[in-house]
């Protein structure tokens, strides 16, 4: 799927879509929020929740939106004999 592909799916399909498809990659919080990072094929989405309520569904594939979540990212190492 492109970008621009999940970005026209209604927010309901763009729910369902991350359900399947995507890959939870991390998440953080502020005084407000919690920000739910996926990736999705060739691009990342970040769900936005106020509580329990999910307020805002933003995909993009700008690297520099990653910022907030490069500590929170763990990134396995592979295991040499």
């Amino acid at each position: 799927m492109k970008l621009y592909e999940f970005q026209s799916l209604t927010r309901e399909n763009q729910v369902e879509a991350l359900w399947h498809l995507g890959v939870p990659v991390s998440e953080r919080e502020d005084e407000k929020y919690l920000y739910v990072l996926y990736s999705l094929d060739s691009f990342y989405v970040e769900l936005k929740y106020c509580g329990d309520m999910l307020i805002h569904i933003g995909g993009f594939k700008n690297t520099e939106a990653l910022d907030p979540y490069i500590s929170t990212i763990a990134i396995p190492l592979p295991a040499y004999k």
